[in-house]
């Protein structure tokens, strides 16, 4: 039994020696996936020559051992890796070029043409409008700047504390309690940049005549639109300065007093549409400007007279005066007629506001049979009742006063004044000559 078994086992092991001895004749017939397959396979003993060696073939005794043996050469691999990255040498970024730098703007410079000789003539007013550079601006000390600044913001707060004007110039007193600090500082800013009283001499074409018939267009315009009437002495004033340092052809002074209405309404009155008025100033002239000159001539205005146009009327003063000296309406009102119809006479830009006010005052209080040496009046004012500029101010009002009741044609004041919300102050009866001399 045991013979035959031994027989049949050796015979099995020749069997399964002859199959294993043939070779695989049907390779070529695999897949190629399993071409593939069958080429990449490789030993663990190669395998384990990547970690250095630390396997061997005669080291492998269990399953377990090679398996900690590929963990380990797994891991000094990835180590070797690690340290190859780390030591790798850094590459070097591409940076993007550089714009090419801009070329510096260069100002264009000014032509050498001066503002007299631009407004010389009609043909070349037309230009662009050149700066004007003032000698004044350089020669102002530090001190002269700040006191002018603490006066600005005394004159802009003290017009509406003052006095409550309306639309129709009716005044309702309202009680400052710093009133005559404010009237000492506007009577220091007064004389600042006072215009020249013979500046006609230098016009080539304007006359004293053209200068009143455009002052009364301009309380025409006032009354129509309306405006304060603040304005009108601030845009007078404008006029002024302006003309006495730059000629001006005659076709151009009503675009002037157009200009200057329309800075005074910029100063005084910041809840006017300031762009609506230009164009309603601009069509009561019948269009006979336009937008773009308007505009060329504010700024040549502007700087003509360095930018500073602060400065008080003489209508601020009468209504200073008249608040503190607690005057009746008629006497107001009257001086009120008089002063107004000093922006017509030429010979009156000599004198200061306050000296025009206190003249009127005292030239009211006159007309009303009221003792005209009121020595508060002197006292407040400043002007003394003696000096020359005082009564040869009283003199000029009256001769002009007389003269344009009989000339008739310059009434747009007289008009105004003689409606009863003024108490018709227009129709009392003038002095035929100066009543203090």
């Amino acid at each position: 039994m045991l013979l035959s078994g031994s027989k049949r086992s050796n015979d099995e092991n020749s069997l399964d020696a002859t199959k294993r001895s043939k070779p695989l004749e049907n390779i070529t017939n695999l897949p190629k996936n399993a071409q593939k397959t069958t080429k990449k396979l490789i030993p663990i003993e190669k395998s384990a020559k990547i970690g250095q060696g630390r396997i061997t073939a005669t080291e492998k005794t269990t399953n377990g051992e090679e398996i900690n043996g590929i963990r380990e050469a797994i891991q000094e691999t990835s180590q070797n890796v690690v340290f190859a990255q780390q030591n790798k040498p850094p590459v070097k970024r591409q940076t993007r070029p550089q714009r090419p730098a801009s070329p510096p703007t260069v100002q264009p410079q000014m032509p050498t043409t001066t503002t007299s000789s631009l407004l010389a003539t009609d043909e070349t007013f037309e230009a662009i409008y050149l700066p004007f550079h003032s000698a004044e601006s350089d020669e102002r000390k530090e001190s002269d700047m700040e006191c002018e600044r603490v006066q600005q913001a005394v004159y802009n707060s003290s017009l509406d504390q003052i006095f409550e004007d309306s639309r129709d110039d009716v005044v309702v007193f309202a009680g400052v309690d710093n009133l005559k600090d404010i009237l000492v500082a506007m009577k220091n800013r007064e004389r600042k940049h006072r215009p020249d009283s013979e500046y006609f001499q230098f016009l080539t074409s304007i006359n004293p005549a053209m200068r009143a018939i455009l002052i009364d267009w301009l309380v025409e315009v006032v009354d129509v639109i309306p405006l304060k009437a603040e304005m009108l002495f601030m845009a007078v004033y404008i006029l002024d300065r302006f003309l006495s340092k730059k000629d001006l052809p005659k076709s151009k002074l009503q675009l002037l007093g157009v200009v200057a209405l329309w800075i005074a309404a910029k100063m005084e009155d910041n809840m006017i549409d300031h762009n609506s008025l230009i164009d309603e100033l601009l069509t009561l002239t019948d269009k006979a400007y336009t937008l773009e000159q308007a505009k060329q001539l504010e700024t040549i205005v502007l700087m003509v007279t360095n930018f500073d146009l602060l400065a008080p009327s003489s209508r601020w003063f009468v209504k200073c005066f008249t608040k503190i000296l607690d005057i009746d309406a008629d006497v107001f009102f009257l001086a009120l007629y008089i002063c107004e119809v000093s922006l017509l006479d030429n010979k009156c830009i000599k004198y200061l506001p306050s000296e025009v006010a206190a003249a009127s005052i005292s030239l009211a209080l006159f007309m009303n049979n009221k003792d005209p040496w009121m020595l508060s009046l002197s006292q407040v004012s400043g002007v003394s009742f003696q000096s020359s500029e005082f009564l040869g101010c009283v003199a000029s009002l009256v001769y002009f006063l007389n003269g344009v009741n009989d000339d008739g044609r310059l009434m747009a004041i007289k008009t105004r004044y003689s409606a009863d919300r003024y108490h018709k102050v227009a129709n009392v009866p003038i002095p035929t000559s100066p009543p203090f001399i």
